[in-house]
């Protein structure tokens, strides 16, 4: 009989192969097919659960390498608990599905990574230039001690809303627009004189700075105007990029408003 195995041939290659399986059992030399041959052990309490799986799901299983991937078979970690993909393998998340990496784990990329199904070609130490980069600046206005001031602080801070410590330089100037776009008409009966930092350079009188932050990524001054007008604004190119940042409006933050 072609199709079947001998008592010397183990159990497990009958499931693996598909063929009829012939052993002993209590005296009693039994045939099964691979289907019949699971209901015999389950209902003989060899196996401890009813096993509805067929032959070819089974089959599943055959695996050349523990740890490697191949396919159509089912994911099975080696000894390490180590597994490699199969080589044209790609790991699809479904929609509103997420990948997470748990604290003090490591993700490793040896190929390309993609975003939006572009490469990236940078190298992790070109990226970490940008780890604590002062990408932009935060403005606070208070009104001054001194008459008729207005004490602006400029602070210069990461992706992440940190201060960036370290000496910047800024371009800042008045605008009369929300959007920081232009410089303001108005014409300031004062100056603005720095208290923490330096003013590098006045490109426009009293409207227009080139300035550099202190060491700790803060540039303080304080700007004087005797009309105290609401409706201007302290604009502050961001360190990295073209864009801008605008404070809010000069409202009430002139002293004696």
């Amino acid at each position: 009989m072609s199709n079947q195995l001998t008592l010397a041939d183990s159990i497990n290659e009958a499931l693996d192969t598909g063929k009829e399986a012939t052993f002993l059992y209590n005296g009693t030399l039994y045939t099964f097919s691979p289907a019949g041959l699971i209901t015999f052990l389950t209902a003989n309490g060899t196996l401890p659960v009813a096993v509805t799986a067929t032959a070819a799901e089974l089959n599943y299983l055959d695996i050349a390498t523990l740890g490697t991937g191949a396919a159509s078979k089912a994911v099975v970690l080696d000894a390490s608990g180590d597994y490699t993909f199969p080589a044209s393998a790609t790991l699809v998340l479904p929609s509103g599905g997420t990948l997470s990496s748990s604290s003090g784990s490591t993700v490793n990329v040896a190929g390309t990574f993609q975003i939006g199904g572009v490469g990236m070609t940078a190298t992790a130490a070109e990226l970490n230039i940008l780890d604590g980069l002062g990408v932009t600046a935060t403005i606070g206005l208070a009104p001054s001690v001194t008459t008729d001031g207005m004490d602006i602080t400029i602070t210069v801070v990461d992706a992440a809303g940190a201060t960036v410590a370290a000496a910047h330089n800024l371009e800042i100037w008045m605008s009369e627009a929300v959007t920081g776009l232009g410089l303001t008409a108005d014409t300031y009966s004062g100056d603005l004189t720095a208290t923490t930092g330096t003013i590098f350079v006045e490109h426009v009188a009293k409207k227009h700075w080139t300035v550099q932050t202190a060491a700790t990524g803060i540039f303080a001054g304080t700007l004087v105007d005797s009309a105290n007008p609401a409706d201007q604004y302290v604009t502050v190119k961001k360190p990295v990029g073209g864009a801008f940042s605008v404070s809010a409006a000069s409202g009430v933050n002139w002293e004696g408003v």
